[in-house]
């Protein structure tokens, strides 16, 4: 939930499975809110996949107003990003950051890794959400295994290669104890 990068993946997954499970993309948007379940007894109780018949006819007791209207927002959300200057006026559009990814091998404090990056800490933060106060406060390392993302644009070299720089005593075997 942390980070928008895994969380999207996460969604795209999720988003393909309920579609495989309900065979629409309206029931497998509402899913999305509602959960697969809930939605495929929906479907099965009134006899149609139809949302719009689902949203009239459907009484489950846990299908609320949130789940009734999930597809409709979603509809909604998608005009208005579609269509962004019709409703906010001119829109100036950025370029994508792109970025380097590497996976951390070891535990390394936050301090380290940007000292061998040249990246500031404060830039790592901005683009690794997941982690939390103590890792960039020193209270806790970069844990082993995470997927930690860099600008390209604040890098000097590959970032595959900043990473081995940083220095044999930075790397540990182990977590900060709480």
């Amino acid at each position: 939930r942390m980070d928008p990068f895994v969380a999207t993946e996460g969604a795209a997954k999720l988003l393909k499975r309920n579609y495989e499970l309900t065979g629409t993309w309206p029931l497998a948007l509402t899913s999305y809110n509602h959960g697969t379940g809930g939605v495929l007894r929906a479907a099965k109780q009134l006899g149609t996949t139809d949302i719009g018949a689902i949203v009239r006819s459907y009484k489950g007791r846990a299908f609320g107003f949130a789940s009734r209207n999930f597809y409709a927002s979603f509809l909604a959300a998608m005009e208005v990003d579609q269509n962004a200057e019709r409703y906010f006026g001119p829109v100036e559009m950025h370029a994508p950051t792109t970025y380097e990814v590497v996976v951390v091998s070891d535990y390394i404090p936050a301090s380290a890794l940007a000292s061998s990056t040249g990246v500031a800490v404060d830039a790592l933060r901005e683009h690794n959400p997941a982690l939390r106060e103590m890792v960039w406060s020193g209270g806790k390392h970069i844990p082993r295994g995470y997927t930690i993302r860099v600008p390209t644009e604040h890098l000097s070299e590959p970032l595959a290669a900043l990473l081995a720089a940083v220095p044999d005593s930075a790397c540990h075997n182990y977590q900060q104890p709480d």
